[in-house]
């Protein structure tokens, strides 16, 4: 069964001083009345952790639930397998920093990067390497993680550092209710084979962070359906990272939803679309399969 908790991102600045939305109405009208935490707005807290007080009572004030959230992805120095000392001392400080006031926000899931895979070709180094850097990490995070009652969360993206593969490589070396997975829908449809589909297709900043080619993996979500407890959903026509409205791009979701529906551990779905052209499409489609 699918769970009911639906979570739609939303803009940073309304947690520091914007107005809300009227989107954000439209999608509480609609009956979905939760959000995920935005990266950019857990950075910024990281950062300015004397910020945190007024954006609480932001949140508060204008009835903004939290139960899902992502930490910050906006460049290598945010990725567990950050190789760069005095970056990765503030990435696991910064992370461990999240972790503590996640739950001020009512927040039950943090969504982590494991890393991108250019980082590790620009250090010369390998894939085992970078692994044992995001292992590193992990054994710093899981603790602060447990004790705040947060399920971190690594997720399935475009590299061979987060593959599906490489994912249940981490899961078996941590067998903890802490650490499960966030599964992408639309980081698997382009990275799912297909016959017209070759490496060259792909968009440039995909194709680079493999060598030499884009190995296309399938059956991403059936692999990793025990340890899924959380999704980000969009779609895309199968060759870059789109982020379209569900529904507008080329994946098979009358499939994808019947998979999830038998994920053992799935506690809530997200909606990581760019919608602010098209928020009646958007409603439209979860309405039809909620």
């Amino acid at each position: 069964m699918l769970p009911k908790a639906i979570t739609h991102f939303i803009s940073s600045k309304i947690l520091f001083g914007e107005s809300l939305d009227e989107r954000i109405e439209k999608i509480r009208e609609a009956g979905f009345p939760l959000f995920t935490f935005p990266s950019d707005a857990t950075e910024r807290l990281i950062c300015e952790p004397e910020l945190l007080p007024q954006v609480l009572q932001k949140a508060e004030r204008c009835r903004l639930e939290f139960v899902d959230a992502h930490t910050p992805c906006s460049s290598n120095q945010w990725m567990l397998n950050c190789g760069d000392p005095e970056q990765r001392k503030n990435m696991l400080e910064g992370f461990a920093r999240a972790l503590e006031f996640y739950p001020d926000f009512g927040i039950q899931r943090a969504v982590i990067h494991v890393g991108n895979s250019d980082h590790y070709h620009e250090h010369g180094k390998d894939l085992a390497w970078a692994r044992d850097l995001t292992c590193d990490a992990l054994d710093r995070l899981l603790p602060v993680a447990e004790r705040n009652n947060i399920i971190i969360c690594i997720e399935n993206t475009l590299f061979d550092t987060d593959t599906a593969s490489e994912l249940l490589f981490y899961l078996s070396k941590y067998p903890s209710k802490y650490l499960k997975v966030c599964y992408d829908s639309g980081h698997a449809n382009a990275m799912e084979p297909a016959p017209w589909k070759t490496s060259d297709q792909m968009q440039d900043w995909i194709q680079a962070r493999w060598k030499p080619l884009v190995q296309f993996e399938e059956n991403a979500l059936e692999k990793l359906l025990p340890h899924v407890v959380t999704c980000h959903l969009h779609d895309n026509h199968g060759t870059h990272d789109e982020h379209l409205i569900p529904g507008t791009g080329t994946i098979n979701w009358d499939k994808c939803f019947a998979t999830l529906a038998t994920a053992p551990n799935l506690q809530s779905l997200q909606d990581e679309s760019h919608w602010p052209t098209d928020i009646e499409r958007d409603i439209a489609f979860w309405n039809k399969y909620l």
